[in-house]
């Protein structure tokens, strides 16, 4: 790592700010003086790395067992770019023994237009529970502000066609119909482990959240164990319906799921959905 930083680094330190962030293997604590902290303190400093001023020494990964905990998820930079730091705390639906790290930054990057679809909803408007007062006085009131005679009727039309938008959004309820964009599936195995590690979290945070040998926190850890090896259950049963769906009957249309899925970049041991406080982070997932 140190010489591919420092390759980056050299390339890069005069024409951009740099951002390194993600699970070092070591601690910046002063305290911390394992081989892998002293390796990552020497490698930082040589390279101008660092972290913001206002972080703490707060744990950022903790071991299954509940008896060992360090800070080793960072984010650092080669300029004074770095805001605020937040280490979030545990989360009953997060399996992962990290939690995430999140800061804001002092830069504005310039916002492009993408090409890939953008997330949208569809709406069915339900007509038959119109409030036909509200309707036929909104149309009322703004028909008078109709363009002149002199107006095209284009713009004529196009004025008719916001007024009857604006009258319809006030007097007739609608409902989503289809919401496009990444979808979370679970199971109602998955659900009613949600439920029960959700359940075990509370019990244990509201405790003061013990560790080592206390029950809450063993319950507490026993209940994320069974939500992560459920998940782990049905990604494997996917695979295999897929595989044999595929040997009984092959065609095109499999084959290349099976093209997609042999070149995706995303590896399958990477998180598909994070909870970080009231905020949900939820990956771009393949429809199969």
């Amino acid at each position: 790592m140190p010489c591919n930083i420092f390759n980056i680094k050299s390339k890069y330190d005069q024409s951009h700010n740099i951002i390194l962030c993600g699970d070092l293997n070591g601690s910046l604590i002063s305290t911390r003086n394992n081989k892998h902290d002293i390796s990552l303190k020497k490698c930082t400093s040589v390279n101008g790395l660092k972290p913001n001023r206002d972080i703490q020494s707060k744990p950022t990964y903790f071991h299954t067992d509940g008896k060992a905990s360090s800070q080793i998820d960072y984010i650092l930079s080669n300029n004074d770019i770095l805001l605020s730091t937040n280490i979030y705390s545990q989360d009953p639906v997060n399996t992962s023994t990290h939690v995430p790290v999140k800061i804001g930054t002092n830069l504005y990057l310039e916002i492009k237009n993408s090409k890939s679809k953008t997330n949208s909803v569809a709406y069915k408007l339900i007509w038959e529970e119109m409030d036909k007062d509200i309707y036929i006085n909104e149309i009322d009131k703004h028909l008078q502000y109709l363009p002149s005679d002199e107006t095209t009727a284009d713009d004529k039309l196009k004025c008719v066609m916001g007024i009857l938008h604006k009258a319809t959004k006030l007097a007739v309820p609608s409902r989503i119909i289809k919401l496009n964009g990444p979808k979370r599936k679970a199971s109602p195995d998955v659900k009613r482990l949600i439920g029960i590690s959700k359940n075990k979290h509370r019990l244990w945070n509201d405790a003061g959240r013990p560790r080592d040998d206390h029950p809450l926190f063993k319950e507490k850890e026993e209940a994320k164990r069974n939500l992560g090896k459920q998940q782990r259950k049905e990604t494997a049963l996917e695979k295999e319906q897929f595989i044999q769906k595929l040997e009984e009957n092959p065609n095109d249309q499999i084959f290349h799921q099976l093209i997609r899925r042999n070149r995706s970049k995303t590896s399958n041991s990477d998180t598909d959905f994070l909870k970080m406080g009231k905020e949900e982070a939820i990956s771009k997932k393949r429809t199969m």
